[in-house]
């Protein structure tokens, strides 16, 4: 469910954009006012916001409700937020189902790391946490396949869009898998060097080569070489600087109360993508 929320942006926003929210309960009627680049962000960052106050309020409650109870309850805001989402006729109700989805989002962010840890043999910790990972992926995935079947996407611009955002999708659950497997092999500490290392030149090698190409746009090749460094870091990130930070907080706070001091990070973690929305 988490995997599809973050996934769900890239086949609701283009719908949006172009055809707009139904103000009323007749699809006969016209749409709403023309939805903009800042409305857009703020339907994408939304998402973002609910984390950390999701993921803030595990501070709260989660000594009270346990592990369990905090999973269990955090389904309740997911619930509510895919509801409205499907009822939304005006850009409020949009923003307030995006906000509930990712309130129970945050919840289980916050969480799901630690209670793994808690509940399997210590050795597979690293393995287990990071399946956690995987199975985000496949949600963005399901939701990118979604997005080029569901036929109110005819409107966006060109099949070529459906298969390169599935191609991404595909991609990160390659790099998510492949993380699962070189946790074990190489340990937290190198893989995360690993992964940070090939994140950082894929994307200078990608921002220098947009910047070649549309200085000399006689150059073709340069044209499809993007893709391939963003296919690199997509790699890069999901084998390592995706698992290995919920890997390092299941084992260092496994076994003890909640306090402030996880759940800090992982709002920090939530913030710094609304910031990038």
């Amino acid at each position: 469910m988490i995997g599809f929320g973050l996934g769900f942006s890239a086949i609701f926003l283009p719908h949006i954009e172009t055809q707009g929210i139904k103000e009323s309960s007749s699809l006969n009627q016209a749409s709403s006012p023309d939805i903009g680049s800042n409305e857009i962000s703020w339907i994408a960052s939304m998402l973002s916001v609910g984390q950390i106050f999701g993921s803030l309020s595990v501070s709260i409650g989660g000594n009270v409700l346990g592990r369990k109870g905090v999973m269990l309850l955090s389904c309740l805001p997911i619930f509510l937020g895919w509801l409205t989402l499907f009822a939304a006729q005006s850009l409020a109700l949009v923003l307030v189902g995006r906000l509930l989805t990712g309130l129970g989002m945050g919840m289980q962010g916050a969480i799901h790391a630690v209670y793994v840890s808690e509940l399997v043999n210590p050795k597979w910790i690293g393995t287990a946490t990071a399946s956690g990972v995987t199975t985000i992926t496949w949600g963005i995935l399901v939701a990118f396949i979604l997005g080029s079947l569901i036929h109110w996407r005819e409107a966006s611009p060109s099949v070529n869009s459906y298969i390169a955002t599935i191609t991404i999708g595909l991609v990160q659950v390659f790099g998510s898998l492949l993380g699962v497997v070189l946790i074990r092999k190489l340990g937290n500490r190198f893989l995360l060097l690993c992964s940070s290392l090939g994140s950082f030149i894929s994307m200078a090698a990608l921002g220098l080569t947009l910047y070649v190409g549309k200085q000399h746009p006689e150059f073709e090749f340069l044209e499809w070489l993007p893709v391939l460094w963003l296919v690199a870091f997509t790699i890069s990130f999901t084998s390592g600087l995706a698992p290995v930070p919920w890997v390092l907080m299941g084992k260092l706070f496994a076994g003890i109360i909640f306090d402030c001091n996880p759940n800090l990070q992982i709002s920090h973690y939530f913030f710094c993508f609304s910031v990038v929305f």
